[in-house]
């Protein structure tokens, strides 16, 4: 078996590394082990409600955004 070193974003690593003891996979790291992390159901459910938060750009704000970046450069 080959060891696999996975990054993710601090916010993220319970709920990837749940994941992955969901999957099979033996998790090393003793802070992210199941023995005393919340329940799979409770990591998804709160990562689905961050995600939820994220903003959806519409086109006129994505090129607002450009517009200003270009100034911003030729400045």
């Amino acid at each position: 078996m080959e060891d696999i070193i996975v990054s993710v974003p601090k916010s993220d690593a319970q709920f990837v590394a749940r994941l992955l003891e969901k999957m099979g996979y033996c998790i090393r790291n003793r802070k992210l082990k199941g023995s005393n992390a919340p329940t799979f159901r409770e990591l998804f459910e709160r990562a689905q409600q961050e995600s939820s938060m994220d903003h959806e750009w519409t086109l006129d704000e994505i090129n607002a955004e450009i517009k200003t970046a270009r100034q911003e450069r030729s400045q």
